[in-house]
């Protein structure tokens, strides 16, 4: 479990942006990105109310809702959605996906200093082999 998790996790990632690159540039279309995505929120939207099962799912959805940080993070979300149609219709997904991995920079920052988490060494390493190869992609 160790490992099968995140290696599952990396291929599912992986095979997802793969295919949403082929419909993004097949169709240019942020519409029929947009609905896959919904219809797949969907799904798993019915799957979490009935696992949850529909008290303690209902209410803990009332109280996010009136979390300080709901409407950032709907907001973020549309914005996320469009800053990955533009770029990989742009770029092309292999640039995309390194592109996105930078965010581990400033999880690792929030995580230091809103939810005082530690991170050991190889991680840290880990995270500046990360930028630094987006830095080198770039680099001309």
């Amino acid at each position: 479990m160790r490992i099968a998790i995140p290696l599952m996790f990396t291929l599912t990632t992986a095979l997802i942006t793969f295919w949403y690159s082929l419909y993004t540039q097949k169709y240019q279309s942020l519409f029929v990105t947009s609905a896959l995505n919904l219809i797949c929120y969907v799904i798993i939207t019915a799957i979490a109310y009935f696992w949850e099962g529909s008290i303690s799912a209902t209410s803990k959805f009332k109280s996010a809702c009136f979390e300080s940080y709901v409407i950032p993070y709907l907001v973020l979300n549309v914005v996320y959605v469009c800053i990955w149609y533009f770029l990989t219709v742009k770029k092309g997904v292999a640039y995309a996906g390194v592109y996105e991995s930078s965010y581990l920079i400033v999880l690792v920052l929030l995580g230091i200093f809103f939810n005082h988490e530690k991170f050991d060494l190889r991680f840290f390493i880990g995270v500046l082999l990360v930028c630094g190869g987006i830095i080198l992609i770039e680099s001309k």
